[in-house]
């Protein structure tokens, strides 16, 4: 192992009820009441072509502007998360454990890439990162393998000497599908996810020690 990316949303920052919030609120004016399942199946896990605003105005056949619904949503989330974000229960201390084993870190989001830096830097970690891979950063996204490609570009390193720490199926997938090994720590919101693919599954970033990296 000669780098580490962690994914942002679920493992950095406990941000999914925040994003739900958003979309739900996004499309209630519209007189669509966004289900949970729906903002999993179409924002946290979804299939190849069947993920985003754009997807789910197409598919409640809403006769609203897909730029300025996503515009006005990545606002409201920058302010939410310099407003109410929280790291995830061990994420600083992971932080601190891997910067201090010398390796360097990374991160691969399928979020707006402002509102995450918007948390790093209210958080102090900002400078502990490599890079910030975003969603618009690569033409395909998880599950496909592209940002994991880019990961290891960016880091100069082959995929298969970096470790990801992922909260989703399809970002498992995306990273096993680089050659990168992967510890899947599903939450609420990702629990039911297939994660047969991952090296390691934990039940929280509390359980990932120098014994558990040793693996690695």
């Amino acid at each position: 192992m000669k780098a580490v990316v962690l994914d942002f949303d679920g493992i950095i920052a406990d941000t999914l009820q925040i994003n739900f919030e958003v979309k739900k609120a996004a499309f209630v004016r519209e007189g669509i009441e966004l289900s949970l399942q729906e903002f999993i199946d179409i924002w946290v896990s979804p299939e190849p072509g069947k993920e985003g605003t754009p997807y789910f105005i197409k598919l409640k056949k809403l006769e609203i502007d897909p730029k300025k619904s996503l515009k006005a949503q990545r606002e409201k989330l920058t302010k939410l998360f310099k407003e109410r974000a929280k790291p995830k229960p061990g994420a600083l201390n992971l932080i601190k454990l891997l910067k201090e084993s010398g390796l360097p870190l990374g991160i691969v989001t399928s979020n707006y890439k402002p509102s995450v830096e918007e948390f790093l830097r209210k958080f102090g970690i900002a400078k502990d990162f490599e890079f910030v891979i975003g969603f618009a950063d690569c033409n395909r996204r998880k599950p496909f393998p592209d940002p994991y490609f880019l990961a290891a570009k960016k880091f100069g390193v082959s995929p298969k000497e970096i470790l990801v720490i992922e909260d989703a199926d399809t970002g498992v997938d995306s990273a096993k599908e680089a050659g990168c090994k992967v510890i899947a720590i599903p939450n609420s919101f990702t629990e039911k996810g297939n994660f047969s693919k991952a090296d390691l599954i934990l039940k929280s970033l509390e359980k990932i020690d120098e014994k558990v990296l040793s693996q690695f």
